[in-house]
Formats: C-alpha cells, structure tokens, sequence
C-alpha cells in the first residue's frame, strides 16, 4: 500500500515536470504563470527552496467558491530551467520569505 502511495506521488511530480512553462514573480510575490492553465497568485512563505529542487507554494485570487483563495503548489527541478533562472527564484522566494518574516515581528 505505502509502495503504492509512493509510485502515485512520484508519478505525479514527474508528470509536472514534463510541463514546459515559463514563470513570472513580481517583487511583492505576485505570481503568474504565462502558458497553460496553471492559476496565478500571491507567492506563500513557507515555500521550499532546496539544492535541487523549489517548492513553490501560492495562493489563488479569492473566488466565489474559494472566498479566501486556493492553496496551490509546483514542483520545480533544478534541471527544468537555467542555473541563473533557477537561482532568481530562489532569491525572489527568500526575499518575499524575509519580508514577512519581518512583517510578522512588527
């Protein structure tokens, strides 16, 4: 079963790896995606940013049906993009990271 589960999950990250897309951080985290159907949002902090890999974690514009947003989250591998790109997402991460961090202790 817990074989299972992990085939399921790998499958599906390897899968959203194959999805050529390109990304748009703005400085106050704003988050957009150019192709695809993938929602834009507002950029969370508590975003993963690894060696190999980033965790981008989001939420959605407030709808109707989700009146305080979606929580939504990617994948990003290393070898997905250039070193420099993969770097200035990292950086754009920690910064929104740091700012609310200072926010919070305000």
């Amino acid at each position: 079963m817990l074989l299972a589960l992990f085939a399921c999950f790998w499958w599906q990250q390897w899968s959203e790896r194959q999805i050529s897309q390109s990304l748009l951080i703005g400085e106050q985290g704003e988050l957009r995606w150019l192709q695809g159907d993938t929602p834009a949002g507002q950029l969370q902090a508590d975003s993963l940013v690894l060696e190999w890999a980033i965790r981008l974690h989001w939420r959605t514009a407030p709808s109707r049906v989700y009146p305080r947003g979606q929580m939504q989250q990617r994948w990003l591998f290393a070898d997905q993009c250039s070193d420099d790109d993969f770097r200035a997402i990292a950086r754009s991460i920690r910064q929104r990271q740091l700012l609310l961090n200072q926010a919070s202790r305000v």
